[in-house]
């Protein structure tokens, strides 16, 4: 026995010399740091990223605002808000990026701003923030986007959402919450939080059944390479049968802790945008790709999934939602959107190094582009191109400049849209669950109080 705590006492002090011996190398001598690598916040964010170093913003005032919101254990917490205001007349038009973080080096943000949009995202970005999604991170951004609402500086009738995967979730249940937003561009959205995280993620973990070894192969790896850590980490990764499935869905796991009862499909519903198609109260604009390995192009139109994945997808695992599923949580978004009113355009990808149209109908409040870049592959990820993210989003924000914002002002009250917007909008607030209501409410009574 005491031979045996030997050995593993020699084997453990091997491996600790290793690592402080491995790390005196990198410290002496460092190795050069990939600037292409890829950024992973912003991948997630479908943020596009820099190729080169930016420079530092000019003649933009940054400022942070504390967010006070009510927690889901019944306490007064509090977050940040920052904000990017170029020179400029006030009151101006607002860019309210939900859920993650952008930064001065997100390529979108100096297009905004040169616009004169002010631009607004919360700060500090913590990946627990992902496995909060459906209840503190959206009651702090319902909380956020209210405070906003509120501010002098801010055009109470130009304020525009844009988010992308967990973000573009966020902007969708924003527009359903919040009467008042001008327009909403979603990148990616999951807007089927049962279909997504229950059982799309759950099945893709099955799949992943060697993660702790790789996990654990991949930590040390990350430990002992010094600036490349990271990127060493995504390498070990890559053993996974679906790799970026397996380095993103334990973010989200926590989110299953919000739903105690996997049977109470109202609940489900009630966090899930397409459950709240008749909700929204101002035009959409959802972009997806085809091969999204993360969130599935098929909760947002069934029409365009491919029959079968990539020959790279293990055999078995699929990707289609589960019609069967119980209330609308077997329907696609776009089964769920008024079809007189939506517009869903399919759009082929042959050279993803390429900029792609960007569709857009003002005569429909809700337009669904669905860019075909192929069958969803094992070693897929979440997005198009960065260049072409970053031109989907600006090319839709471009149709809201100053003059547009008050072109649509003056024609949308003529239209029968605007009827159906106030209609609509006025009967989803009186029907809301009356526990989400109470729930998502309270932060923004409580900042009424305190103002």
């Amino acid at each position: 026995m005491r031979k045996m705590i030997k050995i593993i006492g020699i084997c453990i002090l091997v491996i600790v010399l290793l690592i402080v011996g491995l790390r005196i190398k990198n410290m002496l001598f460092p190795s050069k740091v990939d600037s292409s690598e890829l950024d992973m916040d912003k991948i997630f964010a479908q943020q596009a990223q820099s190729q080169e170093e930016l420079p530092p913003l000019k003649n933009i005032e940054q400022r942070v605002i504390d967010i006070k919101y009510i927690s889901k254990d019944n306490i007064v917490d509090t977050r940040q808000m920052r904000l990017y205001i170029p020179e400029g007349e006030q009151p101006m038009p607002v860019i309210y990026i939900p859920h993650y973080e952008m930064t001065e080096d997100a390529v979108e943000l100096r297009k905004y701003l040169a616009e004169g949009w002010m631009v607004a995202s919360p700060t500090n970005f913590d990946n627990k923030y992902n496995g909060q999604l459906t209840d503190d991170d959206l009651v702090f951004n319902n909380a956020a986007l209210y405070t906003l609402r509120h501010m002098e500086e801010v055009d109470h009738q130009r304020i525009a959402l844009v988010g992308g995967s967990a973000g573009g979730y966020t902007t969708l249940m924003l527009n359903a919450l919040q009467m008042g937003i001008t327009a909403s561009v979603a990148n990616s959205p999951i807007a089927n939080v049962y279909f997504n995280f229950y059982q799309y993620f759950l099945e893709g973990n099955n799949i992943n059944d060697n993660m702790g070894w790789v996990m654990l192969k991949g930590f040390f790896k990350m430990i002992t390479a010094a600036d490349n850590g990271e990127k060493e980490m995504l390498k070990a990764m890559m053993d996974l049968p679906i790799p970026f499935l397996g380095m993103v869905s334990g973010m989200f796991e926590p989110i299953l802790d919000n739903f105690p009862d996997k049977e109470d499909v109202e609940r489900w519903e009630a966090f899930s945008p397409v459950a709240l198609a008749n909700h929204f109260s101002s035009p959409i604009v959802i972009n997806h790709v085809t091969s999204d390995i993360l969130v599935p192009v098929d909760q947002i139109s069934r029409r365009f999934t491919y029959e079968e994945n990539g020959s790279s997808m293990p055999e078995g695992f699929s990707t289609r939602l589960d019609s069967s599923n119980p209330g609308v949580l077997g329907h696609s978004l776009e089964e769920e959107l008024p079809a007189d009113l939506t517009r869903t355009e399919h759009i082929m990808i042959t050279d993803p190094d390429k900029d792609s149209i960007l569709p857009y109908d003002s005569k429909k409040p809700f337009n669904l582009n669905i860019y075909d870049d192929g069958a969803t592959e094992s070693y897929g990820s979440h997005r198009a191109t960065p260049e072409q993210v970053s031109l989907m989003i600006f090319r839709i924000l471009q149709i809201c400049s100053p003059s547009a914002w008050r072109k649509l002002k003056c024609c949308y009250p003529k239209s029968c849209f605007s009827f159906w917007i106030v209609i609509r909008g006025i009967v989803s607030h009186c029907l809301f669950m009356k526990e989400l209501m109470i729930w998502l409410m309270a932060p923004l009574s409580f900042i009424k109080r305190k103002s």
